[in-house]
């Protein structure tokens, strides 16, 4: 299961990397340590609690979407690519942030972005789809206040990269439903012309 696995590398880079150096806590973090940043930020946490804290709560969403998906390597893509999703939004934000950013880490962003498809994918009862949506855009409003606040006041968390990791899971639920539907009506029209 790609979800334990995820957190086992989360596990093993804090025993083994001094989170400083992961999330490139430098006064003046040059473009290379950004860089690296885009990668060693989602697998590296600034310690226990926020490894933890970011598993309980995503956990039960993960493992969901991981079964949803059916496919173990379309859902680590879909976690980097959330992840890269999450570190380019928080990127633009420092750029117009009156605070300078000290450095990005722990997969939250992308572990949003995960919850964020996962509410969007629900195919269960539709009072619990409705709840599942309003959820995540509950989710999405609230990160994007935090985030709005992170501009003039130093709040400590990548609330941009909680809110770029949710609107990159919410965009490729969207596009999967489209998909999927599509893919439906192509095998029925194939399957009308086939009948005598």
């Amino acid at each position: 299961m790609a979800t334990i696995a995820l957190f086992l590398v989360g596990v093993l880079s804090l025993l083994l990397f001094d989170p400083v150096v992961t999330a490139y806590l430098y006064n003046e973090p040059s473009w290379m340590w950004r860089f690296v940043n885009v990668f060693t930020h989602m697998v590296s946490h600034g310690n226990w609690d926020h490894l933890v804290g970011n598993f309980i709560f995503g956990a039960p969403f993960m493992l969901y979407l991981e079964h949803k998906l059916k496919s173990t390597k379309t859902f680590v893509r879909l976690f980097f690519g959330l992840g890269f999703c999450a570190f380019l939004l928080q990127l633009a934000l420092d750029h117009f942030s009156m605070f300078h950013s000290m450095g990005m880490i722990g997969s939250s962003g992308a572990i949003f972005g995960l919850i964020g498809a996962a509410l969007f994918l629900y195919d269960g009862p539709k009072p619990i789809q409705v709840a599942a949506k309003t959820l995540a855009c509950f989710y999405i409003l609230t990160q994007a206040q935090m985030a709005f606040a992170s501009l003039f006041l130093p709040l400590g968390v990548a609330y941009g990269a909680h809110l770029g990791g949710l609107i990159g899971g919410v965009l490729f639920s969207l596009h999967r439903r489209r998909h999927l539907r599509l893919c439906r009506q192509n095998r029925a029209n194939r399957s009308r012309k086939r009948r005598p």
